[in-house]
């Protein structure tokens, strides 16, 4: 009996261990690849460390059950942070004109039209941004597509092709390079009760490896230079291959003032479909402050790696932060 839980003790220890290690290397992935993966999986680090917390209490080791605790409320401030603490300015906000915006990672390997049209008619968003846009996937959406008359699209035969789809006009729509690589990002304007918002539509490099870290890097990094050239009421949306906890994240958001939509929606994790268990948001929807979040939500699955995400979103009236 005793010896049973020495070995609970031990591998709870060796496991909870692992994520005190992991909690504290994702605080310094700036400027390293494999410490910046570590930052992405704070509810998982939350999770295990809350099961190994009730472990530790039923095995009444009050200095695993200290430590534990305090690692645990680091994740859970960060977690809680991001998702689940409230804007300045609420949804309760009184009725006004709102833009409904859907955003669709296809995957290039998936088929599966039928759900995404059925997504997009249901959804009857005034905006749609697709990615991993190929010209098989313009074709096979035309007929869905044919409301939004107002299109900027840039498609590819790789994982980087891309579409912002509207009902309402595009103004000064064009598409601009922010990296080394061929990535086409969308600009457009629009008009929402008279006042201008600027879109930026992007879908940077997953950071797989050394190389493409740095590249979605400086992709992140020009667009947020670029913000300087746009106007005061922005949105930037795409699946960005970054969490809320990455360095990279939260230096994008300080440098271009924004605020991250999923706040007060709960963490809402879009990748990977096929394995829950790794699930992190890397599809946003950030906004500059004077626009309001009413709804966010993630889903339905479209058989691809994304979940999609949808928006609405309100101007909050003159003088309001």
């Amino acid at each position: 009996m005793i010896l049973g839980r020495k070995i609970v003790l031990w591998v709870t220890a060796l496991v909870a261990s692992g994520t005190f290690l992991f909690t504290a290397t994702a605080f310094f992935g700036l400027n390293n690849w494999p410490l910046e993966l570590t930052s992405h999986f704070r509810v998982q680090y939350l999770i295990i460390q809350t099961a190994c917390l009730l472990i530790f209490v039923a095995l009444k080791n009050r200095a695993w059950v200290i430590t534990t605790l305090g690692v645990g409320v680091i994740n859970f401030a960060l977690v809680y942070s991001w998702g689940f603490s409230f804007p300045s300015v609420m949804a309760n906000t009184p009725p006004q004109p709102t833009l409904k915006i859907l955003q669709i990672n296809l995957n290039i390997a998936n088929r599966d039209v039928r759900r995404v049209s059925q997504l997009i008619n249901a959804s009857n968003a005034d905006i749609v941004g697709l990615e991993e846009l190929t010209g098989w996937w313009l074709d096979a959406l035309k007929p869905t597509l044919e409301t939004y008359a107002h299109q900027k699209v840039e498609t590819q035969e790789g994982c980087f092709g891309i579409g912002l789809f509207s009902r309402v006009p595009l103004d000064k729509a064009t598409i601009k390079r922010f990296s080394r690589v061929d990535i086409p990002t969308v600009l457009a304007s629009i008009k929402l009760d008279g006042r201008a918002i600027d879109i930026i539509h992007t879908h940077p490099l997953p950071p797989g490896n050394p190389e493409t870290f740095a590249i979605r890097n400086e992709q992140l990094e020009n667009i947020g230079n670029y913000r300087k050239e746009l106007g005061k009421t922005l949105i930037v949306m795409g699946d960005l291959n970054v969490s809320p906890w990455s360095p990279h994240f939260q230096r994008l958001i300080k440098k271009m003032d924004l605020q991250d939509t999923r706040k007060g929606f709960g963490i809402q994790p879009s990748w990977p479909t096929m394995l829950p268990i790794l699930r992190t948001p890397i599809d946003h929807f950030l906004v500059s402050k004077d626009l309001v979040t009413i709804k966010r939500k993630v889903g339905p699955n479209v058989s691809s790696d994304h979940y999609p995400v949808y928006v609405e979103l309100a101007l909050k009236e003159n003088g309001m932060e």
